[in-house]
């Protein structure tokens, strides 16, 4: 009689999260674009952000700060989803 040899069991399959947009890119400049995940391309920082706390202005739209006083909630939903839309196709 031939003694059996037990096959290695198959370790499952660890599957990540699916990150949100928020998880992944942070928030967007209402200028540029660029996220707190992918910056400009010389480097830049948040001068200002809204009170949601989801677009800003970053150090090279300086001239965007005056007009995110004007942005309410719902424009800044509307301008998070566009910009995350676009961030999503560029990766």
């Amino acid at each position: 009689m031939t003694a059996r040899v037990a096959k290695p069991q198959r370790q499952a399959r660890r599957t990540r999260p699916q990150e949100s947009p928020e998880q992944r890119f942070g928030r967007f400049c209402i200028g540029c674009g660029c996220c707190d995940t992918i910056a400009c391309g010389a480097g830049c920082r948040w001068l200002a952000t809204d009170p949601t706390g989801r677009v800003g202005v970053c150090s090279e739209c300086p001239a965007y700060r005056a007009l995110l006083v004007y942005v309410t909630p719902a424009m800044a939903e509307a301008i998070y989803r566009e910009q995350a839309a676009k961030a999503e196709e560029s990766l």
